[in-house]
């Protein structure tokens, strides 16, 4: 158990560390200007959707669909708490100070990008063929052609699926 949930745990660390230091460079390279303030923000929430899409890719290549569900939605709620509660420290402020309505704001702006970021990264992983379910659909394929041609069938997929030249 302490294995299946590692893997989580990392995420989960790397989604904070992204949200930490992205407020730590606002509270010292920008505290009064929105503008910069609004830059580093926008690049934060690509590099936390970009760590979802890597995410939601590896996970789709190494365990089944359900578990990487679960697993992702656990990372996802787990990093985006620690980011609404440690994160403000980082940037030398407190949890709840900016109000309500910001709290909750940045709370669904987050599980959105987040969650989108994980789906986009099944998505490609199941699109290329890379998840669970299409290497089995491609070993039993591979199966049916070697019951149904004999040997050949593998040799011939093995050379890139390229006839030989024809003599003349």
């Amino acid at each position: 158990m302490k294995q299946r949930w590692w893997r989580a745990g990392i995420l989960v660390l790397v989604l904070f560390a992204v949200n930490a230091v992205a407020r730590l460079i606002v509270w010292q390279v920008a505290p009064h200007d929105t503008k910069k303030q609004t830059a580093i923000g926008l690049i934060a929430a690509g590099a936390v959707g970009a760590v979802m899409i890597a995410g939601g890719y590896l996970w789709a290549r190494r365990v089944h669909m359900a578990r990487v569900v679960g697993e992702l939605a656990v990372a996802i709620l787990v990093g985006c708490a620690f980011s609404i509660v440690l994160g403000p420290y980082a940037g030398g402020s407190a949890p709840f100070k900016e109000g309500g309505d910001f709290l909750y704001s940045e709370v669904w702006h987050y599980l959105a990008l987040a969650a989108a970021g994980a789906a986009f990264g099944v998505l490609v992983a199941i699109t290329l063929g890379q998840d669970q379910k299409g290497r089995a659909w491609r070993r039993f394929e591979e199966q049916q052609r070697v019951r149904h041609m004999g040997r050949r069938a593998t040799e011939r997929r093995s050379s890139g699926g390229r006839r030989p030249a024809a003599k003349s």
